[in-house]
């Protein structure tokens, strides 16, 4: 990998997207240091990640499991109606409930009295 001069990184037009610069994500991490984990926010029906999801998997309030996966990472997604809980895989999270399924979320979109 090729790394850049200080004159280098110093003609760079900082680009921020989700609170990575261009020139960090070209420089990487130095030896041995761990990435750092996303931060993933759900709430008001919308699924927010500092690093790029790359699938959810949502449970409905009628049990029924549905995974999506993106072609494209992406950094935000709006929730449909009717989610009772959320898998987010965003970067190296994992939560060992399945295959592909990342940090799980409680939503509770359930109406209690809908039968």
């Amino acid at each position: 990998m090729t790394r850049l001069t200080a004159a280098a990184k110093s003609t760079l037009t900082p680009l921020v997207i989700a609170g990575v610069t261009a020139a960090s994500a070209l420089v990487g991490l130095p030896a041995g240091a761990a990435p750092t984990p996303a931060e993933i926010h759900v709430g008001d029906g919308v699924v927010h990640s500092t690093k790029g999801i790359s699938n959810i998997v949502i449970k409905d309030c009628d049990e029924n499991v549905t995974k999506i996966e993106f072609r494209d990472e992406i950094h935000s997604y709006t929730l449909p109606a009717g989610v009772e809980y959320v898998w987010v895989k965003s970067g190296n999270n994992k939560s060992g409930d399945g295959p592909g399924y990342g940090e799980m979320h409680y939503v509770g979109d359930c109406d209690p009295y809908d039968s």
